[in-house]
């Protein structure tokens, strides 16, 4: 069945945050989820468009890489998960199924991102917003404790 890339976009994006809606233990690659967890991945998911807006795309990656203890941190805080979403959805191969990879079959977003040109920084953050529209609505109604 072909879908749309709105499609693709909010179905990626509902995998991802009701995976993270309910409690759970930390395992060797997952943390802990929790209210504190949830409430700061809400809090990181809100405002990261503004963020982009406001310093580019390259910042708040930075951001989310520093709150995170940097590159090789535990990924077991809130921002080093969003980013690793955010990672997985601009970096894994590019397939029939996901044509809007920016850097398909690459690692390291924030490597990519720098060592680019220009177009391609751009489309890389014009997705990463749209991807955000469907983060955000989804985060409010699964992640926001005041909606539970």
């Amino acid at each position: 069945m072909k879908r749309t890339l709105e499609q693709k976009r909010a179905r990626q994006s509902l995998q991802f945050i009701k995976s993270m809606a309910a409690d759970a233990d930390a395992t060797a690659t997952r943390p802990k989820i929790d209210k504190k967890f949830r409430t700061k991945l809400n809090t990181l998911v809100q405002k990261a468009p503004v963020q982009i807006l406001q310093n580019g795309m390259g910042q708040m990656l930075a951001f989310l890489l520093a709150d995170n203890g940097g590159k090789n941190g535990s990924k077991q805080e809130a921002s080093g998960v969003l980013y690793e979403h955010l990672e997985q959805w601009l970096c894994d191969s590019p397939d029939q199924e996901y044509p809007c990879r920016v850097y398909p079959g690459t690692n390291g977003l924030i490597e990519q991102l720098t060592a680019g040109d220009r177009q391609t920084y751009i489309h890389a953050q014009n997705e990463t917003l749209a991807l955000f529209i469907w983060l955000k609505k989804f985060a409010a109604a699964w992640l926001d404790e005041r909606g539970q």
